[in-house]
């Protein structure tokens, strides 16, 4: 296959997933944007929640001289 062809290839497969997008995007733009900050911001705190009890078991651990340093990954995966 020549480079030719696969870079045409590539780019007829991106000009066809864009134009799918437009034509099948159930919202406005600015509508799917919105969503997508709201999305990043609630994973964020997600996040941030999970990785404060963490750093809270380690640091109880500490405070404890506790050899055992395994942490209740179990209870920090099922808590939200």
């Amino acid at each position: 296959m020549s480079n030719e062809k696969l870079i045409f290839g590539i780019l007829l497969g991106v000009t066809a997933g864009v134009a799918l997008g437009v034509l099948l995007a159930p919202d406005k733009g600015s509508t799917t944007r919105a969503k997508l900050l709201q999305s990043k911001d609630d994973y964020l705190s997600i996040f941030e929640k999970k990785f404060n009890d963490l750093l809270d078991q380690f640091q109880r651990m500490k405070k404890n001289d506790s050899h055992d340093l395994q942490p209740d990954f179990v209870s920090i995966n099922h808590s939200k």
